[in-house]
């Protein structure tokens, strides 16, 4: 098993290996795909340049020590040819785009020494260059512009606490900024309060209104939703986007008393001063959702796409380390499956092993047939005769067959002395008379063989005595033979049978 898994592995780092060139190339080519393209460039009065870019781009801008001159550089970015130039269009005297190597670069001449500051909408991915007159401008806008420069530079907290005293001032370019700052973070409930009062600044960014018809969108509010559709198509000329909105997984993402207060304060005065043309129904839903404190953030979070961010060799990389894992995992359950399959075979072959020595059991001997076989040596095959032999019960044996073989030979004797046609009837008597005697001899000769081979026999347990086959290797063992058996049954079948004895007789004398 570990060879197969250690073979499958350098196999995978083969094919991982051969297929890094192609994954170099393939990643070159959709990195260059999935860079964000720079379409349009839009002035908006004096002080607002747009830049229309696909999707986020890294970018700076520096102001150089004339004070008029801007250069914009975007980092990986393509440059649309249909990008225009602009020539003398308000103070602004030029502005020019170039490619250099993979970055775009936008020079913006102007007639007057200015500053700036910028932004970069997470919706529509809008960089917004504000112009600005540091002598002459607002306190409101002074905070603004200021709130911008510290968010440049991610101070985030100061940023906002610059961007709040704009706000309070009146600003409601501050308060469209804190909303999609807040987007962009994922504190929903703060961009959404926000945005009530950014609305009124939408001329600045329409991005607010994709923002809260949204937001009204998932709250099944189509009045609202189609309202604040319309009024984007008026502005930009396009049809509203849908965006999924975040979910709030933030404990920051709250609102104090005193930020609602403000809010919900600057959005009453700003509605009662500049639109005086809404029926009071409007106004009457619009004091229902301006004055809600909690809201919903049970929508989905999916503001920007993790996996299509990666590049194309990470991908690659991620997806054979997977590759990789489940093949492990693969074949880590299937070397176990047949760990179990061994497993279960060997416990069925020795369950089997043990059920065949059952049915094989050797017969069990009594007690003293075992010691005596103990204290003899081991016995000779079956087909071999036994050797093993009880002196005394062959001493035994051999004096009887003796005296069998004495009185067989009597018989014949006799059987001859009848033929003789010499003998007298009183020979004849006494021979008729011996017979019976010799008889009574074999009688008492197979009686005491049958007393001394009964006590054997009853040692015998009855499970052999059952077995015919095992029954004559015992036999052969303890010196019985199967020929004394048969002369046993003969005798006793003669001893019983009077005529059998009287027909005996006649063959030996003759009357």
């Amino acid at each position: 098993m570990i060879k197969t898994i250690l073979k499958y592995s350098l196999f995978n780092l083969f094919i991982f290996f051969a297929m890094l060139p192609l994954a170099n190339i393939v990643a070159l080519s959709q990195n260059n795909l999935s860079k964000p393209n720079f379409n349009k460039i839009e002035i908006s009065g004096d002080t607002l340049i747009r830049f229309f870019l696909s999707s986020d781009a890294k970018y700076n801008v520096l102001l150089d020590s004339s004070k008029r001159k801007i250069t914009v550089n975007l980092f990986n970015t393509f440059l649309n040819n249909s990008v225009n130039n602009i020539q003398e269009k308000g103070i602004f005297q030029q502005i020019h785009s170039i490619t250099k190597h993979n970055d775009v670069i936008v020079e913006i001449q102007l007639n007057e020494k200015r500053g700036y500051t910028s932004f970069q909408s997470p919706i529509s991915h809008q960089i917004l260059i504000n112009i600005v007159d540091w002598k002459n401008i607002s306190k409101a806008e002074d905070l603004l512009n200021t709130g911008l420069l510290a968010y440049e530079d991610t101070l985030n907290d100061v940023a906002g606490k610059y961007l709040n005293n704009s706000m309070i001032l009146g600003d409601a370019k501050a308060a469209l900024i804190q909303s999609l700052i807040n987007f962009k973070l994922g504190k929903i409930n703060r961009a959404v309060k926000f945005s009530e009062f950014g609305e009124y600044s939408a001329n600045y960014s329409p991005d607010i209104l994709i923002l809260r018809a949204n937001y009204f969108k998932s709250k099944n509010d189509t009045f609202h939703f189609n309202n604040l559709a319309e009024k984007y198509k008026s502005l930009t000329g396009e049809s509203l986007p849908i965006i999924t909105l975040p979910t709030s997984n933030n404990n920051s993402d709250t609102l104090s008393y005193l930020e609602i207060s403000s809010i919900d304060s600057l959005t009453s005065t700003v509605a009662n001063h500049t639109d005086t043309s809404r029926n009071a129904e409007i106004k009457r839903f619009d004091k229902i959702f301006a004055h809600s404190d909690t809201i919903n953030t049970s929508n989905k979070s999916t503001t920007k796409d993790f996996w299509s961010s990666l590049s194309l060799l990470t991908k690659a990389i991620i997806i054979s380390v997977v590759i990789f894992i489940l093949l492990l995992f693969v074949f880590y359950l299937r070397w176990r499956n047949l760990q179990v399959k061994a497993n279960i075979s060997k416990a069925r072959q020795k369950a089997i092993e043990e059920i065949r020595k059952k049915q094989i059991t050797k017969p069990k001997y009594p007690s003293n047939v075992v010691n005596k076989f103990n204290k003899t040596s081991e016995p000779a095959p079956d087909t071999e005769t036994p050797t093993r032999t009880v002196p005394e019960q062959t001493h035994f044996d051999e004096e009887k067959v003796r005296k069998v073989e004495e009185i067989i030979a009597s018989i014949k004797s006799q059987k001859k002395l009848s033929e003789n046609e010499d003998l007298n009837l009183p020979q004849q008597s006494q021979q008729s008379q011996a017979i019976p005697a010799k008889i009574e001899i074999a009688r008492s000769i197979y009686e005491e063989q049958k007393r001394i081979k009964e006590e054997k026999i009853k040692n015998i347990d009855n499970e052999i005595i059952n077995k015919t086959d095992k029954l004559k290797s015992v036999a052969k063992k303890i010196g019985i033979e199967e020929n004394s058996l048969e002369m046993k049954k003969s005798i006793v079948e003669l001893t019983k049978d009077k005529n059998s004895i009287e027909a005996l007789s006649s063959k030996f004398i003759k009357h």
